[in-house]
């Protein structure tokens, strides 16, 4: 894991929750005893456990009661940890344009030490140029208005800055070759985009866009769908 400051809400949840699950089994107390002493049930320590929802500090202290932890020390870090796990991460002012799960990846992938991704259509999230992922999120999202657009590049520009922190995690990126060989998307204006609403078409340029040049591109030419709206 990187830094601690990097650490988001949902890593601190899974952290709390763990140590909180062990503090439980380590004095013989079952589930369904402890959601009794924060007046909740077995099923929500269970979700606690395992970091799948927030904490209040006042469960937090009881439980710790029950748990038999005395010391201040352990007791201060437990109740932090509570604190920093209901604190929204940075990517909390995107949450127009993401999804819940998504968040919660956002959240483990900032705090990762390695990350692996293989891609067989294109180039990696955290490797795309801002033009480049503008053109890819206009085929996934082709009803969507340029400024929509606009803010998810923003969002997917944003994650590539931890690879330029000074506890940046190892990236390794493996792609299919036609990933390199295809030619690159490319967005239309955003003048255009916003009159038809047509599709991004692709580049015929050799040039890849994680800067590899093709031996023998394909060549073709396409014609921009359009629709409605």
């Amino acid at each position: 894991m990187t830094g601690q400051q990097n650490d988001g809400p949902t890593v601190r949840r899974l952290q709390l929750g763990a140590r909180l699950r062990s503090l439980r089994l380590a004095k013989g107390v079952t589930r369904d005893r402890a959601g009794y002493e924060i007046r909740a049930s077995e099923s929500k320590i269970s979700r606690m456990e395992l970091g799948r929802v927030s904490f209040k500090e006042r469960d937090v202290t009881d439980l710790l009661k029950l748990y038999g932890v005395d010391d201040e020390g352990e007791h201060e870090r437990l109740l932090t940890l509570a604190r920093e796990a209901n604190t929204p991460g940075w990517w909390h002012s995107y949450g127009d344009v993401l999804s819940s799960w998504f968040q919660n990846y956002l959240d483990l992938e900032q705090a990762a030490e390695l990350i692996r991704t293989y891609e067989i259509q294109f180039v990696p999230g955290l490797l795309q140029t801002d033009a480049y992922a503008r053109a890819v999120i206009m085929l996934g999202h082709g009803s969507a208005t340029p400024a929509e657009i606009g803010r998810r590049a923003e969002l997917r520009m944003a994650r590539k800055q931890m690879l330029a922190d000074d506890d940046q995690p190892r990236l390794w990126a493996v792609l299919d070759e036609a990933v390199l060989r295809r030619p690159r998307p490319v967005a239309p204006s955003a003048s255009c985009a916003s009159r038809t609403r047509t599709c991004p078409t692709w580049s015929t340029s050799s040039t890849s866009p994680a800067g590899s040049t093709s031996t023998s591109p394909r060549r073709w030419t396409t014609t921009p769908r359009r629709w409605a709206g």
